[in-house]
């Protein structure tokens, strides 16, 4: 599933078109409670420092957290099913994909 909003039309659209024809959902402008409950079905969540991360924690979604500027010590839900990965100097264009990967295996369920 892909989640976006108003603020995320660019991207949104970017990701949409590029993975047309495979099974990925889009979610777009959806209201929260339907949010959460999509996300509750979902096997992993990935997304980065936002509100919808918390949902994603708060509803028991495996979830893999990135942080770039905010510290994740203070910001990122404390929730068992949640995993962190901190971007180096704080920014996320530099966080390896492979280092995203490995956390989302790791929170996969069997």
């Amino acid at each position: 599933m892909i989640i976006g909003g108003e603020a995320d039309e660019g991207n949104f659209t970017a990701l949409r078109d590029a993975w047309r024809g495979l099974r990925v959902v889009p979610a777009k402008d959806l209201p929260l409670p339907h949010l959460a409950a999509a996300i509750e079905r979902c096997a992993v969540f990935v997304g980065h420092d936002s509100g919808i991360s918390h949902i994603a924690a708060a509803v028991g979604t495996p979830s893999v957290l990135m942080f770039g500027g905010t510290e994740s010590k203070v910001w990122a839900p404390l929730n068992s099913n949640v995993k962190i990965v901190q971007a180096q100097a704080g920014m996320l264009e530099v966080l390896d994909p492979e280092t995203v990967l490995e956390a989302v295996l790791e929170m996969m369920p069997l």
